[in-house]
C-alpha cells in the first residue's frame, strides 16, 4: 500500500499521479496508482484543482483518505469526483473556498474534516450514512448544516462557527459536542443538552450568551462527565462533583471539597531508596541540580477538542 503525503514528491507512485492528471501514464503506472489508499495532496497548491483531482480519482480509485486541506483551486464541484470514490472514508479539506458543497455521493465517508472554510454557507449530510465525526470549526459564514448523515455521528465540531443555527436536537447520538466561542448559543440551547443522552463531553468556552442558569441544565444530564467552559460561569456547577473532567479556560482541573475548581496537583519526586539520602535525587527540590520548584504554578494541560483524519 502506498501513502501519498507532501513528503512523496519523488516517490514512483506520485510521478506516476502526477503523469496520470497529464494522460501520459502507462500501464505499469497506472497499476502502481491501484495501490494508493491514501494521498495528502496539501502540499502541492500550485497543481492541484478540481481537473486534477477528478484524475486522481480515476487513476487511484482505491482511495480511503485524501487531504485537500488549503488547496485554493478547489471548489464545490470536488465532490462529483470524489463521490467516485466507493471506498473514501476519510476527506480533509480545510481552509478551501467551498461555498455550497453536495456532499451526498460520499455514501461512506466517516470522517469529514472542513475547518476554516470561512466562505462555506451551507453543508447538506443527507445521504452519508456512516458519517461518524464531522469537524467544521472556524467556518465563520456557515448558516446551516443539513440532514444528520442518518443520525449516526458522534464527534461534532461547531466551535467558531458564529452564524450557524445549531439545532442540537437533530444530534441524538452525539457524545463529544464543540461550541466553543459561538456567540449565539444560548440556554435555551444548553437546554436541549439534556435529552443528548449519548453525550459525554460538551465544549462551551467563549459562549457569552451562556448564563450561569444555563450551566446549570447541564447537570440534568447524567451521561456528561467532561465539560469545557468559562470561569464566569463555573458557579452553574454548584461544586459539579460529578464530573470526572473539568477545563475552565482552556485548562483542566479538578473539585475541591469546597466546590471550587483547582488546578491538578504537581507529581511526587521518586521516591528515594531506602539508603539513600533523600535529597540526593536530581528530582528532588532540594538537590543542587534540580528546577525552581513554586508550588502554586502547577503545569496545565490545554485542551483543543476536534479529530484529525486519522483519528476521530
Amino acid at each position: 500500500m502506498y501513502v501519498l503525503t507532501g513528503d512523496s514528491s519523488q516517490s514512483p507512485a506520485m510521478t506516476a499521479l502526477l503523469a496520470a492528471t497529464k494522460r501520459l501514464s502507462t500501464e505499469e503506472e497506472t497499476n502502481q496508482l491501484a495501490q494508493v489508499f491514501r494521498i495528502d495532496l496539501s502540499q502541492y497548491s500550485e497543481v492541484v484543482d478540481d481537473a486534477f483531482v477528478k484524475q486522481v480519482c480515476l487513476y487511484a480509485p482505491n482511495l480511503t483518505e485524501v487531504c485537500l486541506a488549503g488547496l485554493y483551486e478547489i471548489t464545490d464541484h470536488v465532490f462529483e469526483y470524489l463521490g467516485r470514490l466507493p471506498g473514501l472514508k476519510q476527506v480533509d479539506i480545510s481552509d478551501t473556498l467551498l461555498v455550497r458543497p453536495d456532499l451526498q455521493k460520499l455514501t461512506n465517508l466517516e470522517q469529514l474534516r472542513m475547518k476554516g472554510c470561512v466562505t462555506l454557507l451551507t453543508v447538506n449530510l443527507d445521504g452519508l450514512k456512516q458519517l461518524d465525526a464531522i469537524n467544521l470549526s472556524g467556518c465563520s459564514k456557515l448558516t446551516n448544516v443539513h440532514g444528520t448523515g442518518r443520525g449516526k455521528i458522534t464527534t461534532i465540531n461547531f466551535s467558531g462557527c458564529g452564524q450557524l443555527t445549531t439545532e442540537l436536537e437533530k444530534y441524538h447520538s452525539a457524545s463529544t459536542l464543540s461550541l466553543g466561542s459561538c456567540p449565539q448559543v444560548t440556554d435555551n440551547e444548553i437546554y436541549k443538552c439534556i435529552e443528548m443522552t449519548r453525550l459525554e463531553s460538551l465544549y462551551i468556552h467563549g459562549c457569552l450568551s451562556i448564563t450561569v442558569g444555563g450551566v446549570s441544565y447541564i447537570k440534568r444530564n447524567p451521561s456528561v462527565t467532561r465539560i469545557g467552559l468559562d470561569a464566569n460561569v463555573m458557579a452553574g456547577l454548584d461544586g459539579g462533583k460529578w464530573f470526572k473532567v473539568i477545563i475552565v479556560d482552556g485548562h483542566e482541573c479538578y473539585m475541591d471539597e469546597d466546590g471550587d475548581a483547582r488546578p491538578p496537583s504537581p507529581p511526587s519526586p521518586p521516591c528515594a531508596p531506602n539508603n539513600a539520602d533523600p535529597h540526593s535525587h536530581p528530582d528532588s527540590p532540594n538537590h543542587p541540580d534540580a528546577p525552581p520548584y513554586e508550588a502554586n504554578s502547577p503545569s496545565y494541560s490545554p485542551i483543543s477538542p476536534g479529530f484529525s483524519p486519522s483519528s476521530p
